[in-house]
């Protein structure tokens, strides 16, 4: 692979990483917005304990992909630094 192909494979890899940022945002928004509706008396609590557990278990997949991401991310640095 050369440069240009490592640089624009690191640069998609960081792309990839960013969105789920984003994403983590919009899941603890969505968290804060059942939050708000339990106390609202708009929910039962049940209902939304179980939409949290859904939101927190996407969450932690989130999280076990950046961090691999991440890994990926140092491994081609650390290769185009040996070049």
């Amino acid at each position: 692979m050369n440069l240009h192909e490592k640089v624009n494979h690191q640069y998609s890899v960081v792309e990839m990483y960013n969105s789920i940022n984003d994403t983590t945002e919009l899941f603890v928004s969505e968290l804060e917005s059942l939050l708000e509706e339990f106390k609202n008396g708009e929910r039962d609590s049940i209902a939304v304990v179980n939409e949290m557990k859904e939101v927190v278990e996407q969450l932690y997949a989130g999280e076990y992909e950046k961090e691999t991401l991440y890994k990926v991310i140092k491994s081609i640095g650390e290769v185009n630094s040996d070049n």
